[in-house]
């Protein structure tokens, strides 16, 4: 089972997972930083972050002086 955190550690999407290899879509999430379990078993056998930045064309500008 993977399960997302947000950064307030609220579970905001959960998928079972029955393969080694698995493709989620996180298309739906806004910038920022998430957290991720994947748990076998009802044991946590992975965690780590995942940190979503989409580059805007106003993170491209450049201002001159």
């Amino acid at each position: 089972e993977f399960i997302l955190f947000n950064y307030l550690g609220q579970a905001i999407k959960t998928m079972n997972v029955n393969t080694n290899h698995s493709q989620i879509d996180l298309g739906d999430l806004t910038n920022g930083i998430y957290y991720y379990h994947i748990k076998s078993k009802g044991i946590v056998i992975s965690k780590n972050k995942i940190i979503k930045h989409i580059q805007t064309e106003c993170d491209s500008i450049v201002h001159n002086t």
